[in-house]
Order: structure tokens, then C-alpha cells, then sequence
């Protein structure tokens, strides 16, 4: 099953993102399609298949949908005018607080790019502040519908920032089944030091047999 590409902030302070990239092994040179090798798994080739680099005024809605809009995700109420676009090359999600209500932001592909196995990556900076839920991941639009994960897929946290765990906690999960009586995980809890501060490369390298996740200073 093809999973689309997902990010959340859910809390007070700011998610900030400079590039989304989904590549697909090959062995074949493709003419049109840069090669990319420098942050994906050694012992493979890729060709580049779908990126945002983010460097315009506004979100490219031709590749990015606002989710969940106006739904509420815990205390937050996820808003679109959360989400902005530095205009250098960064997208900006924010969670705010007014008085007491609070806001957050979640852009996704799932009406606009799917793809099953690959290598996936963004380039993030997580919130410096307790509260939010930062996160990247991939989903499948139909995870839990028959109970069998081979065929309705899972969900991917390439990765989750929880800073209550800790300012150096990073965790990567998979869930299946949807998400009620029948939900099942598994995941992990790692210590990255300096995880908490600038920008890192996040990524997932996803085949028939195997996850493998990544976390590198960028």
C-alpha cells in the first residue's frame, strides 16, 4: 500500500522544515531524474522521484494539502494560517496560544503524492520549548480497514519530538491496524545528542523487508 508524507506541530512554538524529498532504488541511469546520493543508505542507488525544497511565498498547493483543517488534535485546533513560508528556502508550522485556546498546523500529500517503499527525507528543526508534538511521517490512506498491515499498510514515524522526554529524545514508530480496539505499535525511544537544537536530516529507508531509520546533523 502507497503511503503519503505528513508533518504536525501540535503546541506553542515553531516546526521548521527546508526540504522534503522521496526517492526509489534503481540501478538504471535516468537522464531526467538527478541522481542523489549523499544522505541516503550506503549500498544503494536512488533516483529522485518527488521534492519541495520550499523556496517560495506560499505553499505549493500542487504537491501539499493543509490536513485536518479546523479539526481539533488534542487541546489544538488546527489551523491553516498557522502554516508560512519564510520565503528562503523554509516552511514554518506553528502551534500558538491565545489566551486559553490553542492552535497548531499539519501539512500533508495524501491528495497529492503516494508512494510505496523508498527512502524518505526532510530536513527539520524541531520546537526549543515543552509542548509541542513535533513529527514527520508516512501513512497509509487505508491502514486498519481489513486488519492485515501487507495489505492496508501502517503508519511510519520517521520521527516524533516530545521535549518532556527529554531535550535529546527522539522516536520512531510504527502502528498498524487502525486506531481503535484493534491498534497495535512498536517503536523506539533514542538518545541523539543535540537532537533538540538546528537542523537534522530525518529519514526512512523502507523496503519489503526492513525499516531503517536515520537522524544526521545537517
Amino acid at each position: 500500500m502507497k503511503h503519503c508524507l505528513l508533518f504536525m506541530i501540535t503546541g506553542c512554538i515553531v516546526l521548521s522544515c527546508t526540504k522534503s524529498q522521496s526517492f526509489t532504488s534503481t540501478t538504471e541511469t535516468n537522464a531526467i531524474r538527478r541522481a542523489v546520493t549523499p544522505s541516503i543508505p550506503n549500498g544503494n542507488n536512488y533516483v529522485l522521484l518527488w521534492e519541495d525544497q520550499f523556496d517560495g511565498l506560499s505553499l505549493d498547493t500542487t504537491q501539499w494539502r493543509y490536513r485536518a483543517e479546523n479539526t481539533m488534535r488534542g487541546f489544538a485546533k488546527i489551523l491553516r494560517s498557522n502554516v508560512t513560508m519564510s520565503g528562503s528556502g523554509t516552511v514554518l508550522l506553528a502551534a500558538r496560544r491565545n489566551g486559553d485556546d490553542f492552535s497548531a498546523s499539519q501539512i500533508a500529500t495524501h491528495e497529492t503524492y503516494l508512494q510505496k517503499y523508498g527512502y524518505f527525507e526532510a530536513r527539520c528543526k524541531v520546537n526549543g520549548t515543552i509542548g509541542p508534538h513535533s513529527s514527520f511521517w508516512l501513512q497509509s490512506p487505508t491502514m486498519g480497514q481489513t486488519l492485515n498491515p501487507a495489505v492496508d499498510g501502517t503508519e511510519i514515524d520517521v520521527f516524533e519530538y516530545h521535549l518532556n522526554n527529554g531535550p535529546n529524545i527522539i522516536r520512531h514508530n510504527l502502528h498498524w491496524n487502525g486506531y481503535g480496539a484493534n491498534h497495535q505499535s512498536t517503536g523506539s525511544m533514542n538518545t541523539i545528542a543535540g537532537s533538540g537544537t538546528g537542523f537534522h536530516l530525518f529519514g526512512v529507508a523502507w523496503t519489503p523487508d526492513e525499516y531503517i531509520f536515520l537522524c544526521r546533523w545537517s
